[in-house]
């Protein structure tokens, strides 16, 4: 029974070698060694002849014709090192047997593995078409094109994102698809210059630029603000109006009238900063505008707020009116828009008098009646009321007498009246007296040569230490006295041949 069954094994163990090569290596390496009796032995000689003739003559063949048969496409992908030569050759012939490689870069790297698009031919770089400015602010400039079709590509390529560039920077490097875009966070007044990339994803995956665009614009001006300070000064019988400059805008405009928001508007350049106002009506209020405009190129003009000032009229200074056939005119004084009529008054250093009519007289109304006629080998005159213990120093104005200092003084006593009349100055004396000192004296009498203008009485030989400092008084021994700073002033001052008038 063990016999039949180890015959029956045994036949068809061969015929699956018989039919089945890969089974008849597998069966002949497995079964030779597990022959373990004679009895099995015996049985196998027959199968012993297949053994020998089928796994001798397949494998042979699988291994002389498998090697032979695909060696390029295995070495294009795997051959390194000393290999590298061969793929180059392989490469080359495959290009000479006419495949489509045309345009194709194919680099190889230093392990002779591919780089760079082996694939596909890549397409030219096409140009984005109506690239054009859509809105401009001072800050951005918003762009659009049209969606971007190669349509000679056979298919046709279609743009699957876009990118824009300012210069070498990317403003949007995760790219995006539509055609439209606003690039913000720019400069007032300032050129610009974009690129718009057009991409497509290859095989693998990768973005490639298939078309290209460029632009050019600028960004408009910011709102400019209104002029900082806006003022109005008299200039009888004028108003100058001025503001704050700013030349880098483009220029200003003016108005004004007695109604807010009203008057005739003046364009003014960007270098000026002032107008004059002529001819305005006393006691009444105006309205002064300025506001800022600034352009950059062919942009729209852009307007500052206006800036206002109100005023009510108050003309002050002096008129000239000349009448005709003169020369000179007469001078009259006005305040406020009124014209001043018999009055004294100061103007910084000096002091004026006009007539009742308004005319302008000079000085103090009764010292300029004195000297209006007299004459001085100088442009000074020095005129000394005795009732009124004054003494004033009269200057040539524009060819008249007008008072520039006022003084209090002291004058002769009862029986020592000081002298009266006109004199001129004769000569100095910077300080004279006995048990006492008067400093920086004037002389100019010559019937009494010691009649002077002098300081009040110091202590001998003392600025500081007064004796006898009454002023306003009938004192003195028929020299007028004054306080020691304006008896050096005439001493340092009033020239030789100078007028002395005393009344």
């Amino acid at each position: 029974m063990r016999r039949h069954i180890s015959l029956l094994v045994a036949a068809v163990m061969v015929l699956t070698l018989i039919y089945t090569p890969a089974g008849l290596v597998y069966g002949a390496e497995e079964d030779g060694p597990q022959t373990d009796s004679p009895a099995a032995a015996a049985p196998a000689e027959e199968p012993e002849a297949v053994l020998t003739e089928e796994p001798t003559e397949e494998p042979e063949v699988e291994q002389s014709e498998e090697p032979t048969e695909e060696p390029t496409e295995d070495a294009a992908k795997e051959t390194t090192g000393s290999d590298t030569g061969e793929l180059k050759e392989s490469v080359n012939a495959v290009a000479n047997d006419g495949a489509q490689v045309e345009g194709q870069k194919v680099d190889l790297a230093d392990d002779g593995s591919s780089t760079g698009d082996t694939g596909e031919t890549p397409q030219e770089i096409g140009e984005i078409q109506n690239l054009t400015v859509t809105d401009q602010t001072d800050k951005s400039i918003a762009i659009k094109w049209d969606a971007y079709t190669d349509t000679e590509s056979d298919p046709a390529v279609s743009a699957d994102s876009y990118k824009v560039f300012l210069g070498n920077k990317d403003l949007f490097p995760d790219g995006f698809a539509e055609t439209t875009k606003t690039i913000t966070g720019l400069n007032p007044k300032t050129d610009y210059t974009f690129k718009v990339e057009a991409y497509k994803l290859d095989e693998e995956g990768k973005t490639v630029p298939i078309a290209t665009g460029t632009i050019s614009s600028y960004t408009y001006p910011a709102v400019p603000a209104a002029p900082k300070t806006l003022t109005a000064k008299k200039s009888f019988p004028n108003y100058v109006i001025s503001w704050t400059k700013d030349i880098t805008k483009a220029g200003y405009q003016f108005r004004y009238s007695t109604k807010a928001g009203k008057g005739t508007i003046n364009n003014l350049a960007a270098a000026t900063n002032s107008q004059t106002i002529k001819k305005l009506k006393h006691g009444k209020t105006y309205y002064f505008q300025v506001r800022v405009k600034d352009q950059y190129k062919d942009s729209p003009v852009f307007w500052s707020s206006w800036k206002t000032i109100k005023v009510k009229a108050a003309t002050t200074g002096w008129k000239t009116v000349i009448k005709k056939g003169k020369k000179n005119g007469k001078k009259y004084y006005y305040v406020n828009g009124v014209m001043q009529k018999n009055k004294e008054f100061w103007l910084g250093k000096l002091k004026y008098y006009v007539d009742k009519n308004g005319i302008w007289r000079g000085g103090s109304k009764y010292m300029w009646n004195r000297c209006k006629k007299q004459t001085s080998g100088t442009d000074t005159m020095l005129v000394t009321s005795r009732n009124r213990h004054t003494v004033c120093i009269f200057k040539k104005v524009d060819g008249t007498w007008c008072c520039q200092y006022e003084w209090l003084c002291s004058v002769g006593k009862k029986g020592s009246r000081t002298p009266h009349g006109a004199f001129y100055v004769r000569h100095k004396k910077k300080s004279f007296g006995k048990g006492h000192t008067c400093w920086y004296a004037t002389r100019y009498h010559k019937k009494y040569p010691k009649a002077a203008f002098h300081s009040v009485l110091y202590k001998r030989g003392s600025k500081t230490k007064i004796k006898d400092g009454r002023l306003g008084k009938d004192v003195s021994n028929g020299c007028v006295r004054l306080q020691l700073k304006w008896a050096k002033w005439i001493y340092d001052n009033v020239k030789k041949k100078s007028r002395i008038l005393i009344y």
